[in-house]
């Protein structure tokens, strides 16, 4: 008997399923089990559907603590799951704005038989790919230091993209006496980094 759970990719600040499947040779009429995962990546919604593989079952879906969700198949006539293989319940989460590869871990898994017993089920980690550009400026401050009346100084700024896609930079607000010398929009690619060369206008 084996629990698993989907193996998902979703764009940031988008929702999607999460299926989790079970393959079984043994009985099993009640289920409960908690999915750990990244609360900063990923947040759970509403409208969870078991399949027909269930449907003579309820299903309870809860949050006890944040970054778990407690998932809990039951049936009231003691009837026993069907088939035994395929999705057993599609969970349904949303995406974040944090990007990266984030795993989806079981605990506290409790398998019972038509008679309340205890049935032995292994499980199976899923993952979820969030897609998104990650801004991050690695300097806090620029310093020009004393400037000569009537000079131009420039200084620079990095910025990197620590997301897995591209980041697109489509302008600034202008702060005078300050500018920055590159034409927007910029495009950095992911795991990338860019220099904007500012430069401080004195007034004479």
């Amino acid at each position: 008997n084996t629990l698993a759970i989907g193996v998902e990719q979703a764009n940031a600040e988008t929702a999607f399923d999460l299926p989790v499947s079970l393959d079984n040779t043994d009985d099993i009429v009640a289920i409960q089990f908690d999915i750990n995962y990244n609360n900063y990546a990923v947040e759970l919604l509403t409208g969870h559907q078991l399949t027909s593989r269930a449907s003579s079952h309820s299903l309870g879906v809860s949050t006890p603590s944040p970054g778990v969700i407690r998932v809990i198949i039951y049936s009231g006539t003691n009837a026993s799951i069907t088939g035994n293989t395929g999705d057993l319940v599609i969970l349904k989460l949303k995406a974040k704005t944090l990007p990266g590869d984030f795993v989806l871990n079981y605990s506290n898994v409790v398998v019972s038989s038509p008679t309340g017993s205890a049935i032995t089920t292994t499980v199976q980690t899923g993952s979820v790919k969030v897609l998104g550009p990650q801004m991050n400026i690695v300097s806090s401050e620029v310093n020009f230091g004393r400037v000569p009346i009537g000079s131009t100084p420039t200084n620079l700024i990095t910025v990197q993209n620590l997301g897995n896609t591209s980041l697109e930079l489509t302008g600034i607000n202008a702060v005078l006496p300050f500018s920055i010398q590159e034409s927007f929009p910029i495009t950095i690619n992911a795991s990338s980094s860019v220099n904007l060369f500012i430069s401080f206008t004195n007034p004479v």
